[in-house]
């Protein structure tokens, strides 16, 4: 059997922080995945609502301090943005289901992220109990052995062939 070892001992603490540090970001990462999304339905409410009417009045901006009054028109039609700066005119119901998919692919990546930060909690439970571990009883090193398939083979040859000549 070959023993693997680290050069270094683990260091726990750098590890905890580490951790603590990704459960953060993912955190981060889940806040902005919700604001954009309640963004989007906000933007699907509103898409919602302009084709009821052919024009609707609304002020338009004029520069960073004046607005003029204005009008809507063409109120089903809308420039989506599809990425990469590739914009496309769509339909009111088309706009509406690009809404949709783009909101469920945020959904997704919001429940991946809130699964990661189980795992990390999970992660960071054993590295408190090897810290607290390592406090009760000192410094300890973990090995880990490994065991290539070849011997796995070459035990199992042996072990038939001592079967064999047992009988």
């Amino acid at each position: 059997m070959n023993q693997q070892q680290n050069s270094q001992p683990l260091n726990y603490e750098r590890l905890k922080l580490h951790t603590e540090a990704q459960i953060n970001l993912s955190n981060k990462k889940i806040e902005e995945l919700e604001n954009l999304i309640n963004k989007y339905k906000y933007i699907q409410d509103q898409i919602e609502i302009l084709p009821n009417k052919t024009t609707h009045k609304t002020h338009v901006k004029f520069g960073s301090l004046a607005f003029f009054e204005g009008k809507i028109i063409h109120t089903n039609e809308f420039l989506v943005l599809l990425g990469d700066n590739y914009f496309v005119e769509r339909s009111h119901t088309q706009t509406i289901e690009i809404l949709q998919r783009q909101i469920q692919k945020m959904m997704e990546k919001k429940n991946n992220f809130e699964a990661l930060i189980q795992d990390l909690q999970k992660k960071l439970s054993f590295i408190n109990e090897m810290i607290q571990l390592k406090n009760d009883y000192g410094n300890f090193e973990i090995l880990e052995f490994e065991e290539n398939e070849n011997e796995n083979e070459n035990n199992q040859n042996e072990n038939e062939n001592e079967n064999e000549n047992r009988k």
